[in-house]
C-alpha cells in the first residue's frame, strides 16, 4: 500500500463479469469508501495480470513496474486517472521486458535497475519523461549484468551492490553520472564477492551500516 495524492494505491483482482472466476491483478486505489475504491487502469487488457510492483511516489506521479498488452514489463507512471496512466519508456522495445526494479528517489531523479536487451541489468535514471530516461552506467561492460540491487540513499549519493565482472558483487555508489558511478571498495579482494546486503542496511549518525563478508570473517557487520 502506498499513499499518493489523497488515495491509497495497491494491487488487487476482481472477478470476471460473469463472476465465474477470479480476474487479473491490476492497480487499484481507494479513498476509504466503497464508491471510492476502483481500478485505476487495466494495463494488460488482453488476458493476464499487469503484475504491478515497486509503487514509488516521485514528483506529481506514482511510478511502478507493470506489464502491458505486449507482455513486456516496463516503467509506468500514473496521476491516478486511467488516461493519466502511461508507460514512461519502452526500455527494451518489443515483447521483451526491461523489468525495472528497486525504484528509488534521489534528488530530482528516480533511479532503478533495468535491462535494455543490449547491456544487461544496469543502473538507470529518469526525470519522468521518455527522453529523460537513460542508463547511468554500463557497470558490467557489454551484455553482462551489473545487477545493481539494494539501493540506499546516503548523503548526496546512491549506494548499492553490483559487479563489474572482475571484482564480484561489491559496494558501489553513484552521483547519477557515468564518471561518478564507482566501486567504493573491493571488500572481498579479487573476483570473489562480499555481497553487501544493503536492503537491510541503515544510515545512522552519518554512517552506512550493512552486512557483508570478506571470506575470512564470514558475514559480519560493516560500516562506511
Amino acid at each position: 500500500f502506498v499513499e499518493f495524492d489523497g488515495s491509497l494505491y495497491f494491487t488487487a483482482r476482481d472477478s470476471w463479469e460473469d463472476g465465474s472466476s477470479s480476474g487479473n491483478y491490476e492497480l487499484w486505489k481507494t479513498d476509504g469508501t466503497e464508491d471510492g475504491t476502483m481500478m485505476v487502469k487495466d494495463l494488460n487488457s488482453v488476458d493476464t495480470s499487469s503484475y504491478i510492483n515497486g509503487l514509488t511516489v516521485f514528483g506529481d506521479y506514482l511510478y511502478f513496474s507493470g506489464r502491458g498488452n505486449n507482455y513486456d514489463t516496463e516503467l509506468w507512471k500514473t496521476n491516478g486517472t486511467e488516461e493519466g496512466t502511461i508507460m514512461v519508456k519502452d526500455i527494451q522495445p518489443g515483447e521483451y521486458a526491461s523489468s525495472p526494479s528497486y525504484l528509488t528517489v534521489m534528488g530530482d531523479m528516480l533511479y532503478f535497475s533495468a535491462n535494455d536487451g543490449s547491456n544487461g541489468y544496469e543502473l538507470w535514471k529518469t526525470d519522468g519523461t521518455e527522453d529523460g530516461t537513460i542508463m547511468v552506467e554500463d557497470i558490467y561492460e557489454g551484455s553482462g549484468h551489473g545487477s545493481p540491487v539494494g539501493f540506499v540513499v546516503f548523503g548526496d549519493l546512491l549506494y548499492f551492490t553490483a559487479t563489474d565482472g572482475s571484482n564480484g558483487y561489491e559496494l558501489w555508489k553513484s552521483n547519477g553520472t557515468e564518471e561518478g558511478t564507482v566501486m567504493v571498495v573491493d571488500i572481498c579482494i579479487g573476483s570473489g564477492s562480499s555481497y553487501p546486503f544493503l536492503s537491510g542496511g541503515i544510515v545512522a549518525d552519518d554512517v552506512l551500516y550493512f552486512e557483508a563478508t570478506d571470506v575470512t570473517h564470514g558475514y559480519e557487520l560493516w560500516r562506511s
